[in-house]
C-alpha cells in the first residue's frame, strides 16, 4: 500500500494581522531597549514570518517607528483627555505618561520621527491633537493672546521634567527632597500667573 509523503513542517506561518503585530512588537522593543534596537528582520524572526514579510506593510524601519509613534501619541492624547481640561491634572498626567513609558516617550519627542515627518502626516496630526488639548486647558486660565506661548512654556517645562527624570537626575542628590508633583504644580502656577 503506497504511503503518503509527509509534509515538511512550516517554518513560517500566515499571520492574521502582521501589521498590528509588528507595531506591537516594535513598541515592546522601543520600551525595552529604545528605538535604535528595533530591527525589521529581528521582529520578523520573533513573529515567525519571513524576512521580506514586514516590507509588505512598512517600506522601512522608519515607517514602522512612525506607526509606533502614532499609536504612542494616540495613547498620550487619551491620557491627557482624561484630565477633562484641568490644566494641573493634565500636566501631572503628562509627566506620569513620560515617566512610565520612557522608550515610547523618547521615540515620540526626542527621536527624529516627528521632526522628519512630512506636514500633514499621521504622526504630526496625532501629535497636534495632544498639543491642542494642552492649549485648550491653558486658554481656560490665561488671556487668549498669550495662551499659545504659555502652552508651549508649560509643554517645555513638562518635557524638561520628564527628560531630567529619564536621565536619573530626579532620583539624584541634586533633586533630594523635590517632589515631581510639586514641581508640575509650581510650573503650571508660575507660567499661568506670569501671563
Amino acid at each position: 500500500m503506497p504511503t503518503t509523503p509527509k509534509r515538511k513542517p512550516r517554518t513560517t506561518y500566515h499571520h492574521g494581522d502582521l501589521r498590528a503585530a509588528l507595531i506591537q512588537a516594535a513598541r515592546v522593543e522601543v520600551e525595552r531597549a529604545g528605538a535604535d534596537a528595533v530591527s525589521l528582520k529581528a521582529l520578523a524572526t520573533a513573529l515567525g514570518v519571513s524576512s521580506p514579510a514586514p516590507y509588505r506593510h512598512f517600506v522601512d524601519r522608519e515607517a514602522l517607528l512612525a506607526a509606533v509613534a502614532v499609536e504612542g501619541f494616540q495613547a498620550f492624547t487619551a491620557v491627557l483627555a482624561g484630565a477633562n481640561g484641568n490644566l494641573e491634572e493634565m500636566a501631572q498626567a503628562y509627566v506620569v505618561f513620560g515617566r512610565k513609558h520612557r522608550g515610547l516617550y523618547h521615540l515620540m519627542f526626542v527621536a527624529p520621527v516627528l521632526a522628519r515627518s512630512e506636514p500633514g502626516s499621521e504622526v504630526r496630526a496625532e501629535a497636534r491633537k495632544s498639543f491642542d488639548l494642552l492649549f485648550e486647558a491653558v486658554a481656560r486660565v490665561v488671556p487668549e493672546a498669550s495662551a499659545r506661548t504659555v502652552a508651549f512654556a508649560v509643554w517645555s517645562s513638562l518635557h524638561g521634567l520628564v527628560m531630567l527624570d529619564s536621565a536619573g537626575i530626579m532620583g539624584s542628590p541634586l533633586a533630594e527632597g523635590v517632589d515631581p508633583r510639586a514641581l508640575v504644580r509650581a510650573a503650571c502656577t508660575l507660567l499661568t500667573a506670569g501671563a
